[in-house]
């Protein structure tokens, strides 16, 4: 992730009310998998709290998560529990969505499902009174991390 990128990122996600931790190191990632739960593997959903997967990429334009389908489970972590916790390689930052829809990475992800999530579900009524959490998630949480670091946490996973 380039300077440029992080800067718009922290400016999308302050509009969208979502949560961005960058992690840098071994106990960065501990603590913020420590806030989760011990033992969590993703995709997971953790008494019905806490849904955890491991994101295909982020698009820095609009502070947006991908998900494919590729990872069984993932969708039903991202949107059934209260709060949604994303790790996402460092590597996996698109500036724009033509820009990750141009990439070799999209070809291989498409399958049978891929899911944008930007911000915490939220709506309004008639009112305009907004309510978070009502189709989804309240708090949406992303860490991002060097590729090289995910790999070394979830040496199973195809990250």
């Amino acid at each position: 992730m380039n300077p440029a990128q992080a800067k718009l990122l922290a400016e999308r996600f302050e509009e969208s009310s979502t949560e961005w931790r960058r992690l840098r190191d071994h106990e960065q990632l501990r603590a913020f998998l420590g806030e989760l739960g011990l033992g969590l593997k993703p995709p997971a959903v953790h008494e019905g709290e806490k849904g955890f997967t491991l994101a295909d990429g982020l698009i820095a334009e609009t502070g947006t998560l991908i998900l494919s389908g590729r990872r069984p489970g993932s969708r039903r972590a991202a949107f059934l529990a209260e709060e949604h916790w994303a790790l996402v390689s460092e590597e996996c930052v698109y500036e724009t969505l033509g820009h990750f829809l141009e990439s070799e990475p999209w070809r291989e992800l498409a399958g049978p499902a891929l899911t944008l999530i930007t911000g915490p579900s939220r709506t309004a009524d008639i009112e305009k009174i907004l309510v978070l959490g009502a189709h989804g998630p309240r708090r949406l949480v992303i860490g991002s991390a060097p590729a090289w670091l995910l790999a070394a946490a979830f040496p199973e996973e195809a990250l």
